[in-house]
């Protein structure tokens, strides 16, 4: 090497440990960020995250045994202690529609009967099929439907008391 020659440069080697805490850092922010993003998620994703605004709309309908001497039935008993409406009554079965709606005619909310259970209440043979019907908006007046029954008018404490409606005995 001459004298004007320089040696050649090398490049500068960065300090490995200055590296560290700057990536544990990145790590420790995107950590940070997923478990936020993870509880968002699960918010919206959670039941109870979108609570209900309105009233819960529950009752039954129960098909009354004929009176003795009538030899046609108005509910028949499935397996398991279930039952559901025969004859005049066979509308009156698991899924039947069970509609609300308001004095106007706005449907405020739809469900289903569920599968009827059998009782027996003063030596009187029963089907009862309940119905809950969630988020029901508030109204002065309300108008049940359960499936091709005629319409019944209920107030606002009526609806909050429940509705029990009884069928078949005459």
């Amino acid at each position: 090497m001459s004298k004007t020659e320089r040696p050649p440069a090398v490049a500068p080697v960065a300090n490995p440990s200055a590296k560290g805490p700057r990536r544990w850092l990145l790590v420790a922010l995107l950590l940070v960020a997923i478990a936020v993003i993870a509880a968002a998620v699960y918010a919206l994703a959670s039941p109870t995250a979108k609570a209900p605004s309105g009233l819960t709309v529950q009752g039954s309908i129960t098909i009354d045994a004929p009176p003795t001497g009538n030899r046609t039935p108005t509910f028949r008993v499935l397996p398991g202690g279930k039952c559901q409406g025969s004859g005049g009554y066979a509308d009156l079965a698991p899924g039947a529609i069970v509609q609300v709606s308001d004095g106007t005619g706005h449907i405020l909310g739809t469900s289903s009967l569920d599968h009827g259970s059998q009782e027996s209440i003063d030596g009187v043979s029963r089907c009862k099929m309940v119905f809950i019907i969630q988020d029901v908006a508030v109204a002065d007046r309300y108008v049940l439907q359960i499936a091709n029954r005629n319409r019944i008018v209920e107030t606002l404490e009526q609806i909050r008391a429940g509705v029990d409606l009884t069928i078949g005995r005459n």
